[in-house]
């Protein structure tokens, strides 16, 4: 089944849901490395793998690898800090329309 619900009904999902825990999946080990050239490059090549083999473009891959896009269907899979981190962003942003004071 398609993730409608990521696309807002607008455009159509090219990726499915376990499409996309493989990406992140995937991403896992480079992101895990110190930063650096050496993750640079393990990650350029996982992106690269990514890239042919589901046909998307490098900013999908890269919104879902860095957290943008899809995270309810990855969450399971990030580390206690991610999710940590997640909460805190979320936890300091207002809700609804801004108001004039």
């Amino acid at each position: 089944k398609r993730h409608a619900t990521a696309c807002h009904g607008m455009v159509a999902c090219k990726l499915e849901r376990d499409q996309v825990r493989e990406i992140f999946r995937m991403a896992i080990l480079p992101m895990s490395m110190p930063l650096g050239k050496e993750r640079k490059d393990a990650l350029a090549d996982v992106c690269q793998i990514l890239l042919d083999k589901f046909k998307v473009s490098i900013t999908t891959i890269k919104d879902i690898i860095n957290r943008k896009t899809w995270r309810s269907v990855t969450i399971d899979l990030w580390t206690r800090d991610q999710r940590e981190e997640y909460t805190a962003e979320n936890a300091s942003k207002r809700r609804g329309r801004p108001h004039k004071n």
